[in-house]
């Protein structure tokens, strides 16, 4: 973890640090360089599930639904990124380790249908999900084994 504390710290200083560059960019170069080409394991962490996006992982083998709206899966951020980006960079300016706490605390996603993130009310969590699974994954997350089994077990809980 300190490598990518360390290094995106340094860069996150130099994207605040841009002179006549508007917030949008900085925002855009910000999580772009918080993904790091997808070897940051922290980004857009899932730690929930909604009651719909369970359903609709099921109902479809386990797998992250294609299509519309009222199927497809997001990973919807608890918080705004827009007002945790214009915090980080135009906010008073944190140390290392309050930056990393931040960015950890406000980076937090829930899985839910695009449907209910598109309506922008908070997504309630209806299974927590522990550290290390659905894994960003370009825009979207991995579903793998162990989310597959995670899935199996919340499933299996439920018909008792």
């Amino acid at each position: 973890m300190t490598d990518i504390k360390q290094t995106t710290y340094k860069a996150f200083r130099a994207i605040r640090d841009m002179d006549g560059v508007p917030i949008q960019t900085k925002h855009r170069m910000l999580w772009e360089m918080l993904f790091m080409n997808g070897s940051n394991p922290y980004f857009w962490r899932v730690v929930g599930i909604t009651e719909k996006a369970f359903d609709r992982l099921v109902e479809n083998n386990y797998r992250l639904p294609k299509g519309n709206r009222d199927n497809k899966i997001n990973r919807s951020h608890i918080h705004k990124r827009m007002d945790t980006s214009k915090r980080m960079l135009e906010g008073e300016l944190m140390d290392e380790d309050e930056w990393w706490e931040f960015y950890l605390d406000n980076d937090k996603c829930v899985l839910a249908t695009a449907s209910e993130n598109m309506m922008k009310d908070e997504e309630v969590i209806k299974h927590h999900v522990p550290d290390g699974l659905f894994l960003a994954k370009g825009y979207t997350c991995e579903v793998g084994n162990r989310e597959v089994e995670f899935l199996k077990v919340i499933e299996d809980s439920l018909k008792k």
